[in-house]
Formats: C-alpha cells, sequence, structure tokens
C-alpha cells in the first residue's frame, strides 16, 4: 500500500484554491507547505490509509508502544484539522514548534499523539528535509529521521514534543516531499502528566490526571543554530554516526518504523492486511 500511495499522490505542487487544499507560506516559521485534509480531495489509496488508521487494528497496533493501554485516544474523525497529506517543494521548510493540543473547542477533545507516514522513495539525504526531534528545552536536536518512502513515526503531542524540517528543502526539480498526517485525541483534558504541560493544572494534587490550558501552535527557538543549517552533510556528521550538537541519525532503513526503529511488526501487518482486504490493486 505504501508504494500504492507514492504513486497516488504527485510530486508537484497542488491548487492552493481548491476545495480541501490549504497552502502556508509564513515567513520564519514555514514556507511551500500544501495540506490537503478533506477526503474528497485525495485519491482512493490515501482515503483508504485515513480510514485504516481508524480501524481497530491500527488503534491495537499503536498499544504496543505508546502507553496509553485502555485510554488510546481517537483520531478527530470530523475536521482532520491539521492532518491529511502534506507536500513541501523546493525551499520550503517547517520550523520546530510543539503542536496545538486541542480541538479549538469543537469537542473537547484533547490531542495526545502525532502520525507520520512519509512518502519519499530514493530520497538523498542532501535534499534536506528530514524531522527533527528537539530536546524537552530547545538545547540539541535529539533525533533526525529521513523521510523516507514507508517510513512511519509516531509521538506522544505535548507542550514539549519540539519538532519540525526547519532546513529548507534542497530537493532536485520535480521531487517534492510527501507525507500523510494522522493525529490522536482523547475525550477531556485531565489525563495529563503534569510534566506534559507548560502550565499544568492539577486541581486534584494528582500530577498525573492534569490537564493542559489549549494553546495553537509554539513555535521553538533553537540554542543550537548549528543543528539548524544542514545538518545531514557529511562535514557535520562525526565518526560515530552522530552530527551537530549530538544529532542522531535515522537514515535508510527502508521499512515501516517509529523513532524509536520499530520494523515489521504489528502495524506493518496491519496496514497490509487492510490494503489486501478493501483496496483493489
Amino acid at each position: 500500500m505504501v508504494d500504492a500511495l507514492a504513486a497516488e499522490i504527485p510530486e508537484r505542487s497542488n491548487n492552493c484554491h481548491a476545495r480541501g487544499v490549504t497552502c502556508f507560506n509564513r515567513n520564519g516559521f514555514e514556507k511551500g507547505k500544501v495540506q490537503t485534509a478533506e477526503l474528497q480531495g485525495m485519491g482512493p489509496h490515501a482515503r483508504a490509509y485515513m480510514e485504516f488508521v481508524r480501524s481497530a487494528a491500527f488503534r491495537r497496533a499503536l498499544e504496543g508502544f505508546t502507553g496509553f493501554g485502555g485510554d488510546l485516544p481517537r483520531v478527530n474523525d470530523e475536521h482532520n484539522e491539521g492532518a491529511g497529506i502534506h507536500t513541501t517543494g523546493p525551499g520550503g521548510y517547517l520550523k520546530v514548534h510543539a503542536d496545538f493540543n486541542g480541538d479549538f473547542g469543537r469537542g473537547g477533545l484533547a490531542r495526545r499523539l502525532n502520525t507520520f507516514l512519509y512518502l519519499n522513495p530514493d530520497w538523498d539525504d542532501t535534499y534536506q528535509g528530514h524531522l527533527q526531534l528537539w530536546s524537552r528545552n530547545m538545547s540539541k536536536c535529539a533525533r533526525e529521521i529521513s523521510p523516507i518512502l514507508g517510513r512511519f513515526v509516531v509521538f506522544k503531542t505535548t507542550d514539549f514534543s519540539n519538532h519540525g524540517h526547519p532546513v529548507p528543502l534542497n530537493a532536485p526539480e520535480g521531487r517534492v516531499r510527501r507525507s500523510i498526517a494522522a493525529y490522536f485525541y482523547t475525550e477531556g483534558n485531565f489525563r495529563r502528566d503534569a510534566h506534559e504541560c507548560l502550565r499544568p493544572n492539577c486541581p486534584s494534587g494528582d500530577h498525573t490526571r492534569c490537564s493542559c490550558p489549549w494553546h495553537n501552535t509554539l513555535w521553538k527557538d533553537a540554542k543550537c543554530a548549528l543543528c539548524l543549517h544542514h545538518t545531514m552533510h557529511k562535514p557535520t556528521i562525526k565518526a560515530d554516526g552522530r552530527g551537530a550538537c549530538g544529532v542522531g541519525m535515522l537514515r535508510k532503513r527502508k521499512h515501516v518504523v517509529h523513532p524509536n526503529g520499530l520494523g515489521h511488526g504489528p502495524m506493518h501487518e496491519a496496514l497490509a492486511r487492510f490494503h489486501g482486504e478493501h483496496v483493489s490493486n
């Protein structure tokens, strides 16, 4: 299914005036990003994937490495806010940030998990576009993840889950960074650990049952500027495989993974099974 998704989503800029398509160009924050959120604007494989991430099989597969257990979040089905197909063209970037943490008051949902499936075959490190995961205090880039075809990334959404792809895309003409994002929510906000919140509210005194005040995107400034400038270029990579500011590299493993390196397992098997049952060749 991953190959079919990559073939279905063109490597070109979308029409920013088309239904369900939003273009983001805010100087210093994000450039060249195009989002397709509405299912009607997606092809059959992308629609099938968005259906898959709402399935019980996907939720069961997530349980193994998210720690949510029976409180596993659900997809915000109605609005798909910020999610769907993401493409970024040459010169584009996304500044490091922590995400908006709710559903903008529509249903009282709290955003808890981010998932990204990358769709870029033969992606060379020099093209940039690597997902950067930054430390809580923004003192270092903890991990850079190449957006290669089939790579699946999951992380919790907190006020300190700092991430982005801030190095401008250096891909050649005709190449576009592509991914599909799905975000997960829980009902109610008093389910967070205090350490997840910039300003936690723990009325019962239990620091495992706190809420985070609602906020939009929190843009972050790096304390290590070198990490923001082509850290994947060979001169900045040390002999131990780590780059500027101690950044760790996750590069050429060509299968579905999350940042800790999970490979072919329940998630991959569930996706393959869903494709076989619901998507015709």
